[in-house]
């Protein structure tokens, strides 16, 4: 699969090496199986759908009530991509990347009841923040510079995520650790 951007022009260019920096992170911070699985999200459908079936699986109230919220924020991660996609008309952007690092991040932490909440409020979060950046009129503009502000975002969003995966994976959550006694001592 061929995620990097033709590139036409200067900052094409930019686009083309910001991608190809994205691409060689997910490789290096991923294990192999984290990576082909961030590969395989290619739409926002796709993840959504992915969403459903962790639902099903796991069943939890607390995955149900946060499934929800996922969808929405995923509505201002799609607005976005396509305010990129807009901004960049030159580039050609494959946000595969954003949808698996995304997906990734849901499927560890799905199994953690609290934490998932706590990773749900980020997505959240997140879309807001790139719903509020979608809304400023110098995104429509086309110019250059904002073209590579865009660009960085993903990138930084993804890289994020991914980094956010690693760290579960390398730390895992399994029962909690009793905190030891401590006794006062009388001298």
């Amino acid at each position: 699969m061929d995620d990097t951007p033709q590139s036409s022009s200067p900052t094409g260019e930019y686009f083309a090496l910001r991608w190809e920096t994205a691409l060689a992170e997910c490789k290096r911070y991923l294990n192999e199986s984290d990576y082909k699985r961030l590969l395989e999200f290619n739409t926002c459908e796709a993840l959504l759908e992915n969403l459903q079936q962790l639902q099903a699986n796991y069943g939890t109230r607390t995955l149900m009530l946060n499934g929800k919220r996922i969808a929405t924020a995923l509505d201002h991660y799609r607005n976005f991509t396509l305010a990129l996609a807009v901004a960049s008309q030159r580039n050609s952007i494959n946000a595969a990347l954003l949808w698996g690092a995304v997906n990734l991040a849901v499927e560890v932490y799905a199994a953690h009841g609290s934490l998932f909440s706590n990773i749900v409020d980020m997505i959240a979060d997140m879309g807001h923040d790139l719903e509020m950046v979608n809304s400023y009129d110098c995104v429509a503009a086309g110019e250059p510079q904002m073209e590579r502000v865009l660009v960085d975002i993903v990138v930084d969003v993804i890289l994020f995520w991914v980094q956010t995966t690693r760290f579960l994976r390398r730390h895992p959550i399994g029962k909690p650790v009793p905190r030891p006694v401590l006794f006062a001592w009388r001298a």
